[in-house]
C-alpha cells in the first residue's frame, strides 16, 4: 500500500519509514500540507499519514481539504498531542484512525491495518482522553459494544459468534479492539467497567 506522509520533522519521517510493516511503502514525504496536497494533484496514494501541528495551513486544514477533494483516500492522524475536542472533530470528518507519536511499531502496524480496512482505531492515550470528556460507550462500534455486552452476560466466545453470525476469531478481535479503546487491560478491569456502566450487578464481579 502506497503512503503519503505529511510531517514537518525529517527525523519523524525517517522513523515512520523505518518501521512500516510489510505491504506498506512510503511513496512520498511532504514537509507541510500545501506540498502534500500539491503532490496528490498528479500522484496517487492509498493512505495519507498527517501530523496536526505543522507550518503553513496546518494539519486541520490539510485534513479538511483531503476529505473534500480525496474522500477515497484513507487518513491516519499521527500527532504528538490531540485534544479531545479535536479528536471528536476529526471523527466527524470521517477520520477513523488517530494515533499519538508515542505508540510502538506494533501499535502503528495495527493502526495502519485499521486505516486500510476503514475501521476505527484510537491509540490508548487518545482513547483515555476521550473517556474524560464523553461517554466511554461512544467510542465503540456497534459490534464492539455487542460483544462486550454479551461477554458480561456470561456468554462464551463461541456462543457470541453463533449469535452474531461471525467467527470465533472475529469475536476475539472485537473484544480486544473495544478494550484497547476503553484503556482496559484485564478481564477484571472490564468487569469493573461493566459494573460502572450498569451492565452487571455488583454480586457478579
Amino acid at each position: 500500500m502506497d503512503i503519503l506522509l505529511i510531517e514537518d520533522h525529517a527525523v519523524v519521517a525517517e522513523g515512520v519509514s523505518s518501521i512500516l510493516p510489510e505491504g506498506y511503502r512510503l511513496k512520498h514525504w511532504a514537509a507541510d500540507g500545501e506540498k502534500g496536497l500539491a503532490w496528490l494533484q498528479s500522484n496517487t496514494a492509498r493512505l495519507v499519514i498527517v501530523d496536526l501541528k505543522m507550518p503553513g495551513i496546518g494539519g486541520i486544514e490539510t485534513i479538511r481539504r483531503l476529505r473534500r477533494h480525496y474522500p477515497h483516500i484513507g487518513v491516519l492522524v499521527f500527532s504528538s498531542m490531540v485534544e479531545p475536542q479535536v479528536a471528536r472533530w476529526l471523527m466527524e470528518q470521517g477520520v477513523r484512525v488517530i494515533v499519538d507519536k508515542a505508540v510502538c511499531a506494533a501499535d502503528l502496524a495495527e493502526a495502519l491495518g485499521c486505516a486500510a480496512a476503514q475501521t476505527p482505531y484510537l491509540s490508548r492515550a487518545i482513547a483515555q482522553a476521550q473517556l474524560l470528556t464523553q461517554s466511554p460507550i461512544d467510542c465503540l462500534t456497534q459490534r464492539e459494544y455487542q460483544v462486550l455486552n454479551y461477554l458480561m452476560t456470561g456468554m462464551r466466545h463461541r456462543e457470541i459468534a453463533e449469535q452474531l453470525f461471525i467467527s470465533h476469531k472475529t469475536v476475539s478481535t472485537y473484544r480486544q479492539r473495544a478494550m484497547d479503546k476503553l484503556g482496559l487491560d484485564t478481564d477484571l478491569e472490564l468487569a469493573k467497567f461493566a459494573l460502572q456502566q450498569g451492565w452487571i450487578e455488583a454480586s457478579s464481579v
